[in-house]
């Protein structure tokens, strides 16, 4: 018999407000209509969109960002060109390859023919993009800050993001093999920047970012891509950031952890929408409709979607590490208890035994529950334990895939370390940076 946990009584039971609208809509629409208006409600949340824009002149790092950012290298199916130095002509469109909502757009430069001061706005639809990254090697060039002045006075958010510190890194050590300083070049640079920045007015108050766009380097969680990252999420209201959250590839054991309680903030949701569709409480696998199964299987799905433990980000991750492809994949399998990752009726069973308490917890809904039909709230009850229980199982799953990479137990050391700097892990002298963006 499984027992309930406290997170789980936290986030099952269905809210005093959000009752009173399910049960108006309910008695005013009826039962086919209540189910459609349940299944709209997930949609709205899941499916919000996040458009972020991305600036600056070419050679700046933004094709490699778009990619890194989407967990792609340059030679995955739908990653942007990268290491060309053609000037984007129209605002370009990069689909985030788990979540279609999550977008980045490569904007074209002001100073051309067609995208000039004058119509700039209205050609790249200006006010739709929830923040703008404006990107720069070094110089900050006279579009960038008449860009980032615009966005201040529409009220937009930006951040100006400084690249190809790796390649800094790099001369600077082969400049001065003895004397090289990581951190004070690092402040050098910031400072720098800074200087710049606020003699034209648009410092924005978060300061500006140092990274490489390379993966690799993002993955060791060098200099400022993660607070990027965080910055970008707490720039979003809720229902955004959530959206925006669950999309993010550079996985760490707080990212899983956030992710999944996105996912059980949502799950009572997903299991009343489950028992409205017929799903079957008991061990009667032949009466569980298809559509049941099917919602279950996307729902699965879309977890190791959000957990990094679906099918292609474990083959990048394969040949990103080295690690044998079956044995990431053996760690989802292996937990989740089935051979292949596939819901079948027999699989919702024997899930179903190990999650489900067969006595049901007077519910604050209860009474509700009882005009949806009989056994309605016994459905909703197993349902939730289902949908928590697989949860449960990827989560666990994922946090074992971090621990087989070769970098976790370092990266762990290397943010305690330094989690006292300002601005987080600043530079890892046992790593380096010795690639180029």
């Amino acid at each position: 018999m499984a027992e309930k946990s406290q997170e789980e009584s936290e986030y099952k039971y269905v809210g005093a407000e959000e009752l009173e609208e399910f049960e108006t809509y309910y008695e005013e629409k009826g039962f086919e209509q209540f189910a459609e208006f349940m299944a709209n409600k997930i949609k709205e949340v899941e499916n919000v969109p996040v458009k972020i824009a991305v600036t600056g002149i070419s050679g700046t790092g933004k094709s490699a960002f778009v990619n890194t950012f989407r967990g792609l290298n340059a030679d995955n199916e739908g990653a942007a060109k990268v290491g060309s130095l053609e000037t984007t002509m129209v605002p370009t469109e990069y689909r985030h390859p788990n979540n279609k909502n999550v977008t980045l757009w490569d904007l074209p430069g002001v100073g051309t023919s067609k995208f000039n001061k004058d119509n700039y706005e209205e050609k790249v639809n200006f006010d739709s993009y929830d923040f703008f990254l404006i990107f720069t090697r070094g110089r900050i060039f006279e579009d960038d800050i008449w860009l980032a002045k615009r966005a201040q006075l529409r009220g937009k958010n930006y951040f100006i993001v400084r690249t190809h510190i790796d390649v800094d890194m790099k001369g600077d050590k082969s400049t001065h093999p003895h004397t090289h300083d990581a951190n004070k070049l690092l402040k050098e640079i910031r400072d720098g920047t800074k200087r710049l920045l606020e003699e034209v007015g648009v410092y924005p108050k978060d300061g500006v970012y140092l990274i490489s766009t390379l993966l690799k380097h993002v993955h060791k969680d060098l200099w400022d891509y993660r607070k990027l990252e965080n910055d970008m999420l707490h720039k979003l209201p809720r229902e955004k950031r959530e959206v925006l959250t669950l999309s993010l590839n550079n996985l760490s054991k707080n990212l899983i952890k956030e992710k999944c309680e996105i996912l059980r903030s949502r799950l009572k949701q997903k299991a009343m929408l489950l028992a409205l569709k017929g799903f079957v409480p008991s061990g009667l696998k032949d009466f569980m409709p298809q559509e049941v199964l099917d919602f279950i299987d996307n729902e699965m799905t879309s977890y190791r979607q959000a957990l990094g433990l679906d099918d292609g980000t474990l083959r990048r991750l394969s040949q990103r590490t080295g690690i044998e492809l079956e044995s990431l994949i053996s760690e989802t399998t292996e937990i989740i208890e089935m051979p292949t990752l596939r819901i079948t009726g027999d699989v919702v069973m024997m899930l179903m035994a190990c999650a489900i308490d067969p006595v049901l917890i007077v519910h604050p809904a209860i009474s509700f529950f009882s005009k949806l039909g009989v056994g309605f709230g016994v459905a909703y009850e197993s349902a939730y334990r289902l949908l928590h229980d697989i949860l449960g199982r990827l989560e666990t799953a994922s946090l074992r895939v971090i621990e087989k990479m070769p970098s976790t137990q370092h990266t762990e050391s290397l943010k305690a370390t330094l989690s006292s700097t300002p601005y987080g892990v600043l530079y890892d002298r046992t790593q380096g940076g010795d690639d180029e963006a």
